[in-house]
């Protein structure tokens, strides 16, 4: 640190430098190593598998709320998806998309697709997943959409937000998961 302090020093003496920069700098850097940490999964057999995975959401939520603007969570949950998936699915049988693509400017129909089946992954459902849900059936798919965690006010009145009669009369499946 010395040696660090004694180059800052003597580059001074060369140039005028913006100290406040070199300082927001170095106070990025460690923002940075921050939200590189990684989360951990804890395998406590005395807990259900659930309650193990609600510390995982819930250090993502953390995470989230110090790195504002960032979506740690829903991109847990995509990746515990794609991992699920993984493990049930064929080899090569879904495409895995990064978690912060945007499923419009890359024509996806959602997160992943196998065959006429569309899974969502959202922790905010909204007017924008029921539209494209409604996509989804005009196109001939099978919508699926999978909830993060503490969802149940929203589970209980998403269904009010928008008539369902459409896609409850077109083999909707609505993935409601703890």
């Amino acid at each position: 640190m010395i040696k660090y302090v004694d180059f800052l020093n003597a580059w001074n003496e060369e140039e005028t430098v913006d100290f406040s920069i070199v300082e927001e700098f170095w106070a990025e850097q460690v923002r940075e190593y921050f939200r590189n940490q990684p989360f951990v999964l804890t395998a406590d057999t005395s807990k259900t598998i659930g309650a193990n995975l609600d510390e995982l959401f819930e250090q993502a939520k953390k995470r989230q709320k110090q790195n504002p603007g960032t979506q740690y969570l829903g991109t847990v949950l995509q990746h515990l998806v794609a991992a699920k998936l993984c493990l049930i699915m064929p080899e090569n049988a879904f495409e895995i998309h990064g978690a912060s693509v945007a499923d419009a400017p890359t024509e996806r129909s959602g997160d992943f697709v196998i065959n006429n089946t569309i899974i969502h992954c959202t922790t905010m459902p909204g007017a924008l997943l029921i539209e494209k849900c409604k996509a989804n059936l005009r196109g001939g798919c099978h919508p699926v959409y999978r909830l993060g965690p503490n969802n149940s006010k929203i589970r209980g009145s998403i269904l009010s937000l928008y008539s369902f009669s459409f896609i409850c009369n077109r083999r909707f499946l609505l993935s409601l998961f703890r």
